[in-house]
C-alpha cells in the first residue's frame, strides 16, 4: 500500500510533459514507466497497475506474521489469531478494492464528460457573445 501512496502525484492531471515523465521515473521502474508512457489512456493504465498491486498484496497470515514479528512467529499463532488476522486482511483488501472501483468509475465519468461533443449552436452562441464582449469592453472602460 505504500507503493500505491507513492503513485498519487502521477494520476493527478494528465501525463504529457517531460517533467511528469521524470516524476514518474522516480516512482516506478523502467518497464512500468515505458508501459505507462506508451499507453493510449494513461489514467486507466495506472488504475490497472494499482489494482494489480492490490491483488498481489500478501494475504498469507503466517508470512505476514513472520515479516512483522520476525523469525518463526507465524508458526506460534493459534487458530483463533490466524482467523482474526485473515479476516482483518480480507476486510482491508475489500475496502481497498472498493476504493479502486469507485476511482475507476469516477475516472470513466470524467472521460465521458471530456469526450462528449458540444452542440454547434452552443459554441456559436458562446463565440458571438465573447466577440461582442471583447469589442464593447474598451468602450465601457473609456468612460470609467
Amino acid at each position: 500500500l505504500q507503493h500505491l501512496q507513492r503513485l498519487e502525484p502521477i494520476y493527478r492531471p494528465t501525463l504529457l510533459s517531460k517533467t511528469q515523465l521524470a516524476a514518474i521515473s522516480g516512482c516506478l521502474g523502467d518497464s512500468d514507466v515505458n508501459l505507462l508512457w506508451k499507453s493510449r489512456n494513461r489514467p486507466f493504465t495506472l488504475i490497472k497497475m494499482m489494482t494489480a498491486i492490490l491483488r498481489k498484496s500478501n494475504t498469507d497470515v503466517k508470512e505476514l506474521s513472520r515479516r512483522w514479528k520476525g523469525g518463526d512467529a507465524g508458526e506460534n499463532l493459534n487458530a483463533f489469531e490466524t482467523r482474526m488476522m485473515q479476516a482483518a486482511l480480507i476486510s482491508e483488501r475489500t475496502v481497498a478494492e472498493r476504493g479502486m472501483t469507485e476511482f475507476c468509475n469516477i475516472m470513466g465519468a470524467c472521460e465521458r464528460i471530456v469526450k462528449s461533443s458540444i452542440p454547434t449552436s452552443y459554441s456559436r452562441h458562446a463565440s458571438r457573445f465573447l466577440s461582442m464582449w471583447c469589442f464593447t469592453l474598451p468602450l465601457v472602460l473609456v468612460h470609467t
